[in-house]
C-alpha cells in the first residue's frame, strides 16, 4: 500500500477551527471597518447638520435685520418730516402757518423771512403779522399748533396786550423754523 494521506477526522477537525477562526477574525475585521464608517458618515451627517441649523438662524438673523432696517426707515422718513430742508423751508413754513391760521380762525396779513436777531444753530427765522384784534382763545390755540407742527417750529418772541374781553391785539410773532 502506499502511503497515502487519508484525512482523519482530527485532521479535517483542525482544518474546520483554523477557517473558523479565520472567519471570525474576517468577520470582526469587517465589523470594525463597517464601524469606522459610520462613525465617519455619522461626523459627516453631524457637520451638515450643523449647517443647516446655521443656515437657518442665517436666514432668520437676516429677516430680523430687514424687519430692523424697515423700521428703521420707517424712522428716517418720519425724522426727515421734522425738519426742513434749507431750501425749501420758506415754502413749507408759508404753507403750514396759513394752514394752522385758517383752522384757528386767525388771518395773517404779512409774512417775512428775514434774518432778523442771531437764532439758534439749525434754525431760519419767519416774521408773522396777525389781523388786530384777534380771539385770545384762537390765538392760542394757532400757537399750539405751531409748536406741534411738522415741519418742526417753535414760537421765539410774541407780542400781545388785552383789546377787549377776550380780544388780544398781536404784534409780530417771531418763528424759528427748524432745518436740516
Amino acid at each position: 500500500m502506499s502511503k497515502q494521506k487519508k484525512f482523519q477526522a482530527t485532521s479535517l477537525r483542525k482544518l474546520l477551527v483554523t477557517l473558523f477562526v479565520i472567519v471570525i477574525l474576517g468577520l470582526a475585521g469587517a465589523f470594525y471597518l463597517g464601524l469606522q464608517i459610520i462613525r465617519e458618515y455619522s461626523v459627516e451627517v453631524e457637520k451638515t447638520s450643523k449647517d443647516a441649523a446655521a443656515s437657518a438662524k442665517q436666514v432668520e438673523d437676516l429677516a430680523a435685520l430687514r424687519q430692523q432696517l424697515a423700521d428703521t426707515q420707517a424712522r428716517v422718513s418720519k425724522a426727515d418730516e421734522i425738519f426742513s430742508s434749507d431750501a425749501e423751508y420758506r415754502s413749507e413754513a408759508a404753507t403750514a402757518l396759513n394752514r394752522y391760521a385758517e383752522v384757528a380762525g386767525i388771518s395773517i396779513n404779512n409774512t417775512s423771512f428775514t434774518p432778523g436777531d442771531p437764532q439758534p444753530e439749525g434754525t431760519r427765522r419767519v416774521t408773522i403779522g396777525i389781523d388786530s384784534p384777534a380771539s385770545y382763545d384762537n390765538l392760542v390755540y394757532f400757537l399750539q399748533l405751531i409748536e406741534g407742527s411738522l415741519p418742526k417750529m417753535q414760537v421765539a418772541a410774541l407780542d400781545i396786550t388785552r383789546a377787549s374781553g377776550n380780544e388780544v391785539t398781536v404784534g409780530d410773532i417771531d418763528i424759528n423754523v427748524y432745518i436740516r
